[in-house]
């Protein structure tokens, strides 16, 4: 990162008044002015879009170094790309990766910017998820100035769950700035309190005030990633996403989306995704603990790759995947749920966990909600995961 740094910076300066212009035009951006701190700083902020780096990029404009997931090292010639022009530090998700972090501290102590997204995963209801806990570690050993924004307006921008950009507005707030005297003075434990609360957003509280309208094509398209238990039959993935309805298969339950984030319809009991996700959630937890031995769910259409050195995945199989009380199975291949020491996702459906040392992928070719399997493993294993 030394010998380059000087390249980084002209291309970040090159590129940013372009990047200016292209989020004003396609998001409608509204960004807080420049913060005025000196010397390295620690840029921390809510994760809503795959262009959030953008939306802070163009509201820091002083070049930082991104912390990302090291799936983008899998983009094949884009990678080299992004890693020739940015140098973006990885970080495999969900885990406590000490290579990211020394890689964090060693850009700051040489007085370079780091942005990181404090949650590390985009929300899927609308509300942001907790933060990763080493932030408050990483900002009192970089001995650098922590930035913190709240950006609003993404989650109706680009739904996690979406195949769909939607054009209406995004806020950047430049919610505090801690200098690294003060932050001498706190914990980590204080420090990361902080910034959850300075970047904690309600979409729907949002938007209630606002009345934004956030028009495109396909609204629906994607919901069943997100949603995927009908609150009319009970049926666990028998809801589907077309144009901007979203529709039940088992009873025929009929839900509008709206431009505005809203749910509409005769038979709908919720008006807000962020509703209808803490009901699910309450409906999946009663379903486990009234569970037998049986398989709780499957898919089919499931590949497993296993992720190697230099972030190259090999597939292992492609088969039906399936969970029950005590395992993830897909194919021959079987992992005891007390052996995953990690279960996350990244994007909108791709599950990944750590068994023994091992990290591995599970994709499919086809919508559906790799979000259960993350609750029903939480609910079984009474640990958190990030969603």
């Amino acid at each position: 990162m030394g010998g380059a740094y000087w390249f980084h910076r002209i291309i970040y300066r090159i590129l940013i008044p372009f990047v200016w212009l292209f989020c004003k035009l396609r998001f409608n951006v509204k960004l807080a002015p420049p913060p005025k701190a000196k010397g390295p700083c620690l840029i921390v902020a809510n994760h809503n879009t795959d262009y959030d780096m953008l939306f802070v990029g163009c509201s820091f404009w002083r070049h930082m170094y991104f912390v990302g997931s090291e799936h983008i090292y899998r983009w094949g010639f884009l990678s080299k790309l992004i890693w020739l022009f940015f140098a973006p530090i990885a970080r495999f998700k969900g885990s406590t990766d000490g290579a990211s972090a020394m890689a964090i501290l060693k850009a700051l102590r040489k007085g370079r910017n780091v942005c990181i997204f404090a949650e590390g995963n985009r929300s899927f209801n609308g509300l942001t998820t907790p933060i990763h806990p080493t932030i408050g570690k990483l900002a009192k050993m970089g001995k650098a100035n922590l930035v913190i924004y709240r950006l609003e307006g993404g989650y109706f921008t680009s739904p996690r769950w979406s195949t769909t950009l939607r054009r209406g507005e995004v806020r950047s707030t430049l919610t505090h700035i801690y200098t690294k005297d003060e932050l001498k003075n706190m914990t980590p434990e204080e420090i990361n309190a902080a910034v959850t609360e300075h970047i904690r957003e309600d979409a729907y509280a949002v938007q209630d005030k606002h009345h934004v309208s956030y028009w495109g094509k396909k609204l629906a398209e994607g919901l069943e990633t997100a949603l995927y238990i009908c609150p009319t039959c009970g049926g666990i993935q028998s809801m589907k996403g077309v144009e901007d309805d979203f529709v039940c298969s088992r009873c025929g339950l009929q839900v509008r989306y709206s431009e505005y984030g809203y749910l509409e319809g005769d038979r709908v009991p919720f008006r807000t995704i962020t509703e209808w996700d803490a009901w699910q959630s309450g409906e999946m937890e009663r379903m486990i603990h009234s569970a037998g031995d049986e398989i709780l769910f499957s898919d089919k259409g499931q590949s497993l790759r296993r992720i190697g050195q230099e972030h190259k995945a090999e597939e292992l199989c492609v088969d039906e995947l399936s969970m029950s009380r005590k395992e993830l199975r897909i194919g021959s291949y079987v992992f005891p749920l007390e052996e995953i020491t990690t279960f996350t996702m990244y994007g909108r459906q791709n599950l990944i966990f750590t068994v023994g040392g091992e990290n591995y992928e599970i994709k499919s070719d086809h919508f559906r909600s790799a979000r259960k399997y993350l609750r029903a493993y939480e609910l079984l294993m009474e640990k958190p995961v990030t969603l």
